[in-house]
C-alpha cells in the first residue's frame, strides 16, 4: 500500500540515458556527476524510508494514511531534483572541461573570491 513505485523510478533513470554526455562517462567531471546522482537516488530512498517509519506511529488511520499518501508523492518530485542536479553538473562539465581539480579550489586559500554585492 505504501510502497514506492520503483518501476518508475527505474524509467525516470533510464531516460537519463539520453544525454549525450553518456558516452564521456568515463571523465572525471562527468563520472562525478553520475556518482552524485546516485548519491542523490540514495538520499531519496533514505528519506522516504524515514517518512514511512514516522507514518507508522500515528495512531489516526486517516492521518497515517494520508503521511503514507505524502510520502509517496514527494519521491517523484525529489527524483526530478536529482536529474536536474545532475544535469547541471554536466552543464557545468562542458563549460569548464573534463580536467580533475587538486586541490579543490574551493578551498584553496591563496584564491579570493569575489563578492557580487
Amino acid at each position: 500500500m505504501h510502497r514506492i513505485n520503483f518501476g518508475m523510478f527505474a524509467l525516470v533513470l533510464l531516460s537519463l540515458f539520453w544525454v549525450s554526455h553518456a558516452a564521456s562517462a568515463y571523465e572525471p567531471c562527468v563520472k562525478t556527476a553520475w556518482q552524485m546522482l546516485g548519491a542523490c537516488k540514495l538520499d531519496v530512498r533514505e528519506e522516504h524510508k524515514e517518512t514511512v517509519a514516522n507514518c507508522l506511529n500515528i495512531s489516526n488511520r486517516q492521518a497515517q494514511h494520508q503521511c503514507f499518501v505524502g510520502a509517496r508523492k514527494a519521491v517523484p518530485e525529489e527524483v526530478e531534483s536529482c536529474l536536474d542536479q545532475f544535469e547541471a553538473r554536466v552543464d557545468v562539465c562542458d563549460l569548464l572541461g573534463e580536467y580533475r581539480y587538486d586541490p579543490d579550489p574551493l578551498v584553496d586559500p591563496t584564491i579570493n573570491f569575489v563578492d557580487v554585492d
